[in-house]
Parts: structure tokens; C-alpha cells; sequence
């Protein structure tokens, strides 16, 4: 069709039609022989229908490694990156507090991935993780949206005060197990399931973690990854700060643990950027292991709009100074803005170097929420201006992440 940028990888035939994602000024369309359409939900799930593959599914206990996307536009881009890797993709993964930031739903989520599939031409099986949940109403919702991974969060119930394992931890397995015979009770579906109890103020110990294990046995939950709270700090969009050799003596012994029980996976939350220790956890976990990142592809997003656009940048980062400490509430962070380097005395050339360093990295990774409610349009429309850069830093960031991982 005249004036349309068709993705050659995404063509599917079904009952003699043909169907395939399409650009024109900077808008996707999907093309088939009945015309040009809008990427609806009812489209999305007609497509989904039509070509099984296009719906997210199981993984088990499979190395895994989460693409959370706040966007909707990198997961073509992480299809490019897993060529030749050894690894079970979720490419939807958000959390509730990052769906309300970001003004998507949960439809949003698994569409726009299932988009970027369908746009890549990717077959081979992914995830659609609803992340972080805390509220029965919202897993009741991700069922009936086709979630196949739930992470439930029992940090609201963690006694964190209490001097016991059972005390700190026993309100928390209950909120687990209540979440676990909720999703059993309103699908028939399989799914995974993971139990995370990251979002603690102490480290869980190995006994902890064995208590958990056990209570959840016991309960019937067929869980199949726990996040832990790991010694050190995992904090947003750097890398790990604390003892390596520490690290890897907590690691090795939760590794242990969950080789002696088996048929679960251990999760690293706030995974992004941690390069230090991915092959530590590589190694340790025999590569049984989830990963999950989210904010370190909102940072390459923001990475080119400072390259092509530094206009649009400098005014994303006075927006993200203004906001900081409103938004800093919801993150553990020890960003120290005083660090980061003042806009008026670097050049354009100069503001990609802002993403290097660690304040200005968490300045910007944790109020996407602000910048995006004022400048949405901006950012998106320069993002599919340079979508083939997009998607080359994307393969370049988060090939790093899957190589050190032993990937």
C-alpha cells in the first residue's frame, strides 16, 4: 500500500488472507486484505486468535529474563537482542505502580507487546508478567486480561519490627497462598507464579528463605520463582552496591537451598544494571535464574532523545528535578542531586554522558512518571522517528545484561 512502511518479518497467512504491521507518519497500522486498521484491543486479540503464537505462555523453572517495557515500544527491539540466546523472554512485565505512572492498563501491557512480537516476527514463546501485585482485585483482573506470570507482593504484610521468622514473614506466606488459590480459583489456565518478599528492610536469611519455601509447600502453592531480599542494596538503574565476596557467600548458600527443595527458580528484582554480580549469579544458580528490568529501557529511550533531540532532553531533566522528591518516595534510592552535573555547563554533545553516571541515572529513571504526563507526545514521536536506533541501543544495553548473565 502506497505511502506504508511494511516490517517485512511480520507477515501471517490465515484462511488465504495476509496480515502485517505497517508504519506511516510515525503511526503502526495493521494491513490485511480487508484494508488498513487501527492496533485496537479487539484487533490484538482477533490476530491472537488467529495465530496462537501471538499469546504470551508459561515458562516453569527455565532460566528466564524480564523485558519490562514502560513504553510499549522496545519489544521488537528485544527480539533483536535475544538472537542466538538461550532464554525464555517476558516481554509484558509491568507493576501496578508503574501501569498508574505511565497512564497504561493492563490490556496496554500485553498488547503492545504482543504487538512488537507480531512486528518482529518472534515465534518462539514469551511471558506476560504482572508485576509486583499486592491486591486481590488486581490478580482477579490480570486473570481474565491472559496473564500467565503473577508476582505477588506481601511487602504490606511483612513485620519487618517483629524478632522471629514466623512473625515477620507469617501474615505475608498467607497473603501468598490466599493470591495463589485466587488465580487457581478463577482460571483453568497454567501459570507461573512467583512469591516476593524483595521489598523487606533486612536481607532474608537462609533460614527465611527455607521457612517460605516450606509453608508454601505445605499450603499446596506450586510456585515456581522466589525473590529474595539480598544482602546489599539493588538499587535503581546502576549497578550493585556492597561486598562482592559477601554477596556471593548469601548467593551461594539461597542457592543452596533452592537445589535441596528444587522445582523453583530464584528471582532477582530491580535487576537492571547490576553487571557485577550477574555472573556470580550465573555460576551460583547453575543457570536457573529469573532476571527482571524494567527502568534500564526507559534509560536508553532517554539515552537517544538526548543524542537526537537534546532540546527535548534538557527540558525532560529540569522536569525530573522538579519532581524528584515527590517521586523518590515510592523508590529506596541514595541519589544525591548535588552530583549531578548542572545542564547550563554541558553542551549538547556532552548530555548522553549524563546516563553514565549514577545520580543523574536514577534522577531520570524514577520520575518517568511526571515526564511522561507532560511531554508523551514528544518523546513518542521522537522514539518512532529513530526507531531503528532505538531498538540497535536496546540490543547493545540489554545484550550486556544477557552476556554477563552467561546468556
Amino acid at each position: 500500500m502506497q505511502g506504508f512502511k511494511i516490517y517485512p518479518e511480520s507477515k501471517l497467512e490465515k484462511n488465504n488472507k495476509t496480515y502485517s504491521l505497517a508504519q506511516k507518519d510515525l503511526k503502526k497500522y495493521l494491513l490485511s486484505d480487508d484494508g488498513v486498521s487501527e492496533l485496537t484491543h479487539a484487533n490484538a486479540n482477533k490476530l491472537r486468535k488467529f495465530f496462537p503464537h501471538l499469546n504470551p505462555t508459561t515458562c516453569g523453572i527455565k532460566r528466564s529474563f524480564g523485558f519490562g517495557d514502560r513504553l510499549g515500544l522496545a519489544t521488537a527491539g528485544h527480539v533483536k537482542t535475544l538472537k542466538a540466546r538461550d532464554i525464555f523472554p517476558v516481554f509484558a512485565q509491568q507493576s501496578i505502580r508503574e501501569m498508574e505512572r505511565t497512564g497504561r492498563s493492563m490490556e496496554d501491557v500485553l498488547d503492545d507487546a504482543m504487538w512488537g512480537v507480531f512486528q518482529a516476527g518472534y515465534r518462539g514463546g514469551y511471558g506476560a508478567d504482572i508485576d509486583h501485585v499486592k491486591k486481590e482485585e488486581d490478580v482477579i483482573k490480570a486473570c481474565e486480561c491472559g496473564y500467565t506470570m503473577f508476582t505477588i507482593d506481601p511487602s504490606d504484610y511483612v513485620n519487618d519490627r517483629a524478632k522471629d521468622i514466623v512473625s515477620i514473614y507469617g501474615k505475608a506466606i498467607e497473603h501468598i497462598i490466599r493470591c495463589y488459590n485466587l488465580i487457581k480459583k478463577k482460571t483453568s489456565a497454567p501459570f507461573d507464579f512467583e512469591a516476593s518478599v524483595d521489598e523487606t528492610a533486612t536481607p532474608t536469611t537462609p533460614q527465611a528463605h527455607r521457612f517460605i519455601v516450606e509453608k508454601l509447600r505445605k499450603a499446596g502453592v506450586n510456585f515456581t520463582s522466589l525473590a529474595l531480599r539480598f544482602i546489599g542494596d539493588f538499587e535503581k538503574g546502576i549497578d550493585y552496591i556492597g561486598d562482592i565476596e559477601v554477596f556471593k557467600e548469601q548467593f551461594l548458600a539461597h542457592a543452596a537451598i533452592c537445589r535441596e527443595f528444587g522445582g523453583y527458580k530464584l528471582s532477582i528484582h530491580s535487576g537492571s544494571d547490576k553487571f557485577s554480580i550477574y555472573p556470580i549469579i550465573s555460576e551460583m544458580a547453575h543457570g536457573v535464574f529469573h532476571i527482571k528490568t524494567a527502568g534500564t529501557n526507559w534509560l536508553e529511550a532517554v539515552r537517544l532523545i538526548s543524542h537526537k533531540d537534546p532540546a527535548l532532553y534538557r527540558r525532560m531533566h529540569e522536569l525530573a528535578l522538579y519532581s524528584f522528591e515527590k517521586d523518590r518516595k515510592s523508590y529506596h534510592v541514595t541519589t544525591d542531586l548535588s552530583k549531578v552535573p548542572a545542564l547550563d555547563k554541558l553542551s549538547d554533545e556532552k548530555l548522553p554522558e549524563l546516563l553514565n553516571e549514577n545520580n543523574a541515572r536514577q534522577l531520570m529513571h524514577i520520575t518517568y512518571g511526571s515526564i511522561l504526563k507532560d511531554m508523551r507526545e514528544e518523546i513518542y514521536k521522537t522514539l518512532n522517528l529513530y526507531e531503528d536506533e532505538h531498538y540497535k541501543m536496546l540490543c547493545t544495553h540489554l545484550g550486556r545484561h544477557l552476556s554477563l548473565a552467561g546468556i
